[in-house]
């Protein structure tokens, strides 16, 4: 988590935020009442952290929903983020699990990256973020208040269990957005890019160069490879990228099957040699001509089992079959 808990405390009295732990008194603390720094949603409701000193269970949830609050979700380490009219916030005192209750504050709502944009830029400077609603039903009125207040809602989303609106704003905006009872959560919403194109560029490998100065593309190399497997498994019906450059598929780990259930080893092959053809060249590898020898180690268990204890085994193998280098993208988080 982004807070650690405090070791000097018992866990049961800290409920770890995005953007801090909230710590509850050693005494039950129970008199919770509206704070006014938000609005009420059109439910009435306003939202709550409420601590138990139990371990959250399904009970503690169909106790908070018997009192007519709505549940919305855990925080660790023991609290659930529910909504709770006036009356059912006065009803949560009588309940012997509970051990404190908190109101989830506008600040609670907003990503601490968004937070720091809005400290740190000017105030008119636009952000696209995506708003996360209470409720299904918040999404429309969340969208009117962006527009009203100078924003764009680019799209609204009532979902199953919330709503969600995608907008460009003024950072200026954000603060208050915040303090809208409908409002549970907000964040930033960059624009999302493929990547698969980039690791040739100059800025990064550099291979690009190599490709068009000393025409070097990997033509008449073999290269080995183990992984999971190789698209279909059979050398005459493989992906366009791979066709009539594959020496050898050799199944290791699962007798008589070289397919790849798993994707890894038809990407990292990709990254080694695929020529690009089914995006005409866009994605390529970075020896988009040179040949390959595929060892599939991918066992039924789903471990690579196929590699063998010794690796010379492994290496000898493909180097029999012409290989000269072998590319492996395997390992085990150990020393």
């Amino acid at each position: 988590p982004r807070f650690a808990s405090d070791p000097n405390l018992p866990r049961e009295r800290q409920t770890i935020l995005s953007n801090r732990v909230m710590l509850s008194p050693a005494e039950r603390a129970l008199a919770a009442r509206f704070s006014g720094r938000q609005s009420p949603s059109a439910r009435d409701t306003v939202p709550f952290i409420v601590q138990f000193s139990v371990p959250v269970s399904a009970e503690a949830r169909q106790m908070l929903t018997g009192l007519g609050a709505t549940v919305r979700g855990f925080f660790p380490n023991n609290s659930i983020l529910a909504e709770f009219t006036p009356a059912a916030l006065s009803a949560l005192a009588g309940q012997p699990s509970v051990h404190a209750a908190s109101e989830f504050l506008p600040s609670d709502k907003i990503q601490p990256f968004l937070a720091y944009l809005a400290a740190a830029q000017p105030p008119e400077a636009r952000v696209r973020v995506m708003i996360q609603t209470f409720a299904p039903e918040d999404a429309a009125p969340v969208a009117a208040a962006v527009k009203a207040a100078g924003g764009v809602a680019e799209k609204t989303t009532a979902a199953k269990d919330r709503g969600i609106v995608r907008a460009t704003l003024p950072l200026s905006l954000i603060s208050g957005l915040a303090a809208l009872g409908e409002v549970q959560w907000i964040e930033e919403n960059p624009l999302l890019q493929t990547r698969n194109d980039m690791a040739a560029i100059p800025s990064h490998l550099n291979v690009t160069n190599v490709w068009n100065l000393r025409g070097l593309t990997g033509r008449g190399q073999v290269v080995g490879h183990a992984d999971t497997g190789l698209d279909t498994g059979a050398t005459n019906n493989i992906h366009a990228d791979f066709q009539g450059r594959v020496r050898a598929i050799i199944a290791r780990g699962r007798p008589g099957d070289a397919s790849d259930i798993n994707g890894h080893g038809t990407h990292t092959a990709g990254s080694i040699l695929g020529n690009g053809a089914n995006s005409a060249g866009q994605f390529r590898g970075m020896a988009w001509e040179a040949e390959l020898v595929h060892q599939s180690v991918l066992a039924a268990n789903g471990y690579l089992d196929g590699i063998p204890d010794d690796l010379s085994e492994l290496f000898g193998e493909s180097y029999e079959l012409g290989a000269r280098l072998h590319s492996d993208s395997w390992g085990a988080d150990t020393a």
